[in-house]
């Protein structure tokens, strides 16, 4: 079985998928952010980095997914669906320009979504959104203590 756990950041993906792989004795598929070389860039200057970022995650993912076929149980800290998600937001709060919102969509809708994500092997079988108020996640982001995060806007 692939399941995903979905949700805004710091909502408790990491600690719930953590425990439910153990608990399921399932493969994780952590978010690929310690991994990521512009997460720290990013959240000091999204405007420069945000493309950079959202094409590395991208990347990363879809790696992830290409491993999970070798797994008959997994569990994913957050879902390749999401990142159009986060790309519009980044749109939205003119972080990322018209040019290269059209070409991270074209990618991921003609490469990534066509060719990989409905791949049998690898599509979820279960999806989970988790939620929480904006005053428990943002006290869950400072208890992480990634210092990057810690001067990210509420809106984001």
């Amino acid at each position: 079985m692939k399941i995903v756990l979905s949700g805004v950041v710091g909502v408790g993906k990491s600690t719930i998928s953590r425990e439910l792989a153990k608990l399921l004795k399932y493969k994780i598929m952590d978010e690929p952010v310690t991994s990521n070389p512009y997460l720290d860039d990013f959240y000091q200057n999204p405007l420069e980095y945000a493309f950079k970022m959202q094409v590395f995650m991208l990347m990363a993912r879809s790696k992830q997914l290409k491993e999970a076929q070798n797994f008959n149980n997994v569990i994913f800290d957050r879902s390749i669906l999401e990142d159009p998600i986060f790309v519009e937001v980044l749109k939205a709060q003119n972080n990322m320009n018209d040019r290269d919102y059209e070409v991270y969509l074209n990618f991921y809708n003609n490469v990534i979504i066509s060719s990989l994500y409905f791949d049998p092997q690898i599509k979820p079988d279960l999806i989970v959104y988790l939620k929480a108020n904006l005053e428990n996640t943002i006290e869950r982001i400072n208890l992480r203590g990634r210092e990057s995060e810690k001067h990210v806007p509420h809106e984001y």
